[in-house]
């Protein structure tokens, strides 16, 4: 196998794995952008609860369900902080990485590039 080739298939296995990288990232980036759609619905029903338990006498707080709802809100609330919590260092570790796998990506793309237009000058030398 020519060496151009050996390069190309190279290039190839790195750029499939940057592929990935960028695949991961992207699932990650939609993982932490749910959790931060849950908490902000969650955060409407709560001021949503508070608002209205303020201003009127309702059937739920007279056999204090709403406190146990609001109870189970904010239990719910912090699950889904711990989780968001996960998805950011997930996405910040798979960031770094893909500024890994760019860079790789690069440098053999460059390196190919190189060897292509050596195996052009051999090329235009013999003929």
């Amino acid at each position: 196998m020519a060496v151009t080739g050996q390069f190309r298939d190279l290039f190839v296995a790195v750029d499939t794995v940057y592929q990935a990288q960028q695949s991961r990232m992207r699932q990650l980036a939609e993982e932490a952008a749910s959790l931060r759609r849950e908490l902000d619905a969650l955060d409407r029903q709560l001021r949503d609860s508070l608002d209205q338990s303020c201003h009127e006498a309702t059937p739920w707080r007279a056999v204090g369900a709403d406190q146990t709802w609001r109870t189970w809100l904010m239990r719910r609330r912090g699950a889904l902080n711990i989780r968001l919590a996960r998805a950011l260092a997930d996405l910040d570790d798979a960031r770094d990485a893909l500024k890994q796998g760019f860079a790789r990506q690069q440098a053999c793309r460059e390196i190919l590039e190189n060897e292509r237009r050596k195996q052009r000058r051999r090329d235009n030398r013999i003929r």
